[in-house]
Order: C-alpha cells, then structure tokens, then sequence
C-alpha cells in the first residue's frame, strides 16, 4: 500500500465561498482542523484572538490570529461541513496512487468505493474542468 502524499492541489472553485476564505487565511491543514471540529454550526468570532481558547485549541494562535484577520467585519460565520474537502483530498489520494501503480480493485477496497467509481476519478484528471457552453437549440448559450 502507498503512504499518500502530504499536499494535494484543492481546486477552490468547488469549495463553498467561506471555506475558500478559511483556506486562504490559515491553509488546507488548518481548514480541515477547523471543519472537522466545529463543521456544520456557526461560529462566533471574537474581536481579539486571544480572548478565543476555543479557536486556540482547535487552531493555535497564530492561525486562530490569522482566521480573525481574515472576517474583519463578521461577529459569527457559518462553517460548512468538512465534505468537499475531504473528497477532494481523497480524490487527488487516488489519482495519485493510481500514478504509482495501485490498481483500480486496490483502491476501491481501500477507500470503500466501487471499481467504477475509482476509474472515474482517475479518468476526470485528464478531462478540463470545465466545459464551454455549447448554444441550445435556438442558438443562445445555456
């Protein structure tokens, strides 16, 4: 079985706009720190960050100071879940295992996915992300 790596590119377009902010401010590490433990509720955020122990313990001071800086004018934001990030590491996992010669059966067995399912995020890599609009059938673009 292949360790996988430590670091994966997240492509932030998929992500709900908040988490794009979060992992601007304070990284992937951090966000998924934070999501995992406070994911799905609303956080309130103190005006100085060393008045948060909760923020501190989840985060340490420097990122909590750094997540503070980022919603300067925000008394509370809702944090999403965790999902899209942790499939979007889980995918690049996958492609980057596939790369190193794991098969399709291994992975699927591995992440308790189906074989299909494997290939088609192996296979979406190579596909652009996104498409052009293509003109319905009166000639506007959908």
């Amino acid at each position: 079985m292949n360790a996988a790596p430590a670091t994966f590119a997240i492509d932030e377009r998929l992500l709900p706009p908040v988490t794009r902010r979060i992992v601007a401010a304070i990284g992937v590490a951090g966000t998924m720190r934070l999501l995992k433990a406070r994911g799905g509720i609303r956080l309130w955020l103190p005006k100085h960050g060393d008045r948060s122990t909760v923020l501190q313990d989840i985060l340490g001071r420097e990122q909590t100071v750094q997540l503070l800086a980022a919603f300067p004018d925000a008394d509370v934001i809702s944090l999403p879940k965790a999902d899209k990030l942790l499939a979007q590491i889980r995918d690049a996992a996958i492609r980057s295992e596939h790369e190193a010669g794991d098969s399709l059966a291994v992975l699927a067995l591995r992440y308790d996915l189906t074989e299909r399912h494997v290939l088609n995020l192996v296979q979406r890599e190579a596909r652009p992300a996104f498409r052009h609009p293509e003109p319905d059938l009166f000639g506007d673009i959908a």
